[in-house]
């Protein structure tokens, strides 16, 4: 999710000397600025739901998102909160390609 600026890039990103790309050279963020995509989610919105195919890794620039699990009972188990330059969506990919978690944003 990119910060308020719809036009930032990995290389620009604020959470960038936080986040698991930090150590990536100028030319390794500019392959990854290529394929992806950004969006500003608003406070409450959801990103992905637990159990869809997984549609790829999600780096938090600004805000927080809270990932949960919905139990039997329709109650939610807060998982953890994620934060600027934390990845999410990412176990999804070493499993069986679907999302184990709902991924809902909490601030902007």
């Amino acid at each position: 999710m990119p910060h308020k600026d719809s036009h930032i890039t990995c290389d620009t990103c604020t959470a960038l000397k936080h986040s698991i790309f930090s150590s990536l050279r100028e030319k390794e963020l500019q392959v990854i600025n290529q394929v992806r995509s950004g969006r500003l989610v608003k406070k409450g919105q959801i990103i992905f739901f637990e159990g869809d195919q997984v549609k790829g890794l999600h780096c938090i620039c600004y805000g927080k998102v809270k990932l949960y699990k919905t139990m039997d009972n329709g109650d939610m188990q807060i998982l953890r909160i994620s934060k600027e330059a934390d990845l999410i969506g990412y176990r999804g990919l070493l499993g069986d390609g679907k999302y184990i978690a709902t991924a809902e944003t909490i601030e902007d």
